[in-house]
């Protein structure tokens, strides 16, 4: 069987009872596949995870009305390395979505950064991702309500 381009959208949402994590998270890939077992894929999707780290308090939260550093790692599927990325894009968005502001990305040591200033006041930030790695997989990534913003 020939390569073909495939698509693997996926959302989820919490349940509303919850106090913490995201609200909603929206992931669709497009990637190349072949027949399982051809050129030693062993049937294993090509599919990154998206990794977002910082120096969150131990309730998932941000301090408000600051710089902020967000740690951007790429994972491979099922324990497998990723390919590595070609481009990354980061936004933020402090109104669950209405609108969003390009974050700046730089490559740091086998990951990425992204600094956003947080606004002051009690929020939440969501965060939308754009990832294509060097093998043409590509990951397109919406995490409503990712973290939470206080005033402290």
């Amino acid at each position: 069987m020939p390569p073909s381009v495939r698509r693997l959208e996926l959302t989820a949402a919490r349940d509303a009872g919850r106090s913490s994590g995201p609200a909603e998270v929206n992931a669709r890939w497009s990637f190349v596949s072949q027949a399982p077992g051809q050129n030693g894929d062993q049937g294993i999707l090509p599919l990154p995870t998206l990794r977002i780290d910082g120096a969150f308090d131990l309730e998932n939260r941000a301090p408000a009305g600051e710089p902020f550093s967000l740690r951007l790692g790429l994972d491979g599927w099922q324990g497998n390395a990723s390919a590595p990325v070609a481009d990354l894009a980061l936004q933020a968005s402090f109104d669950d979505g209405e609108t969003w502001q390009p974050l700046a990305v730089t490559a740091d040591g086998d990951g990425h950064v992204a600094e956003v200033v947080h606004p002051p006041g009690d929020g939440f930030v969501s965060l939308r991702a754009s990832v294509t790695t060097e093998d043409g997989t590509a990951l397109d990534q919406t995490v409503i309500r990712g973290y939470e913003i206080a005033a402290r």
